[in-house]
């Protein structure tokens, strides 16, 4: 992870989608991408651009159904758990759920998409 700046980190600043991006490309080693532009919210000359594509074409993030992606969007705790479980199972989409949690008794449970 780096700073906002040379000698400013702001750990009370919100994530944004495209800075969860980031931290996770850069933790596999700043893979290459063939970038394409998949969303029309994510142009090719942004400082997390080739992150983001990486995201999106490891099936990590996924975009939203009017063609964004929003990456300065703050990423919501839902966003974030699932995020970091498709990086950490990346063949989440073939893994049934053993168990159904119950989740009623949390108070921002109406949130939940």
């Amino acid at each position: 992870m780096e700073g906002i700046s040379e000698n400013l980190f702001n750990p009370d600043e919100p994530m944004n989608r495209a800075m969860m991006a980031t931290i996770l490309w850069r933790h596999c080693g700043l893979p290459q991408t063939n970038f394409k532009t998949y969303f029309k919210d994510v142009p090719s000359n942004k400082w997390y651009s080739e992150a983001v594509i990486w995201a999106v074409e490891s099936g990590i993030f996924n975009g939203f159904g009017d063609g964004t992606l929003r990456p300065t969007d703050e990423v919501t705790r839902e966003q974030a758990v699932s995020i970091m479980y498709r990086y950490l199972n990346p063949n989440s989409a073939q893994i049934e759920p053993k168990e159904t949690q119950v989740i009623q008794n949390y108070i921002d449970v109406k949130q939940i998409s």
